[in-house]
């Protein structure tokens, strides 16, 4: 099976198998937009947005929010709905990754830092609580029991607890 994009595909997530066996597959694209096909190869006319650059990395969760991560430094968060709820910014030049981590929103980005996000209150943006140890891009966050690894460009793999942050 192939699915085919109007734009170059950065990164792609699955999100789980309804009750009729049904999986949704989705893109993240270089013209700044999500997208989303059903595992029979179908597009879907939902798209999501928020950027202003090219999304690089892409994370659903089992409730179907969608978190994209962009070469304009954003983090976008999506409802299932394709609705823009919050939007991240102001810790990374551009995010490269993105996980949940204790159901903390985690990204990594370009300039080395990774981000542990509050939710903000109300209104209030969310803030990031960075964390330094990578002298190059991060390119993966990935949880291990009560501590998370990341990756980077800087060729080194560093270990982190939660939900402090502390490196390890």
């Amino acid at each position: 099976m192939q699915f085919t994009s109007p734009s170059p595909i950065k990164a792609v997530a699955v999100h789980p198998a309804s009750g009729d066996g049904t999986r949704t597959i989705y893109a993240a694209c270089s013209d700044g937009l999500v997208r989303k096909w059903t595992n029979e190869g179908v597009l879907y006319d939902k798209t999501y947005g928020g950027h202003k650059g090219g999304v690089l990395c892409l994370l659903v969760s089992e409730s179907g929010d969608v978190y994209s991560g962009g070469s304009d430094g954003r983090l976008v968060h999506c409802a299932s709905d394709g609705t823009v709820t919050k939007t991240y910014e102001g810790a990374h030049t551009a995010v490269r990754c993105v996980a949940l981590l204790n159901e903390t929103v985690t990204t990594g980005g370009d300039e080395g830092g990774i981000g542990l996000w509050g939710a903000g209150e109300g209104d209030a943006a969310p803030q990031a609580n960075i964390l330094k140890g990578h002298s190059d891009a991060v390119s993966s966050l990935v949880q291990h029991d009560a501590s998370f690894f990341s990756t980077s460009h800087d060729q080194s793999i560093r270990r982190w607890e939660l939900p402090s942050g502390t490196a390890i």
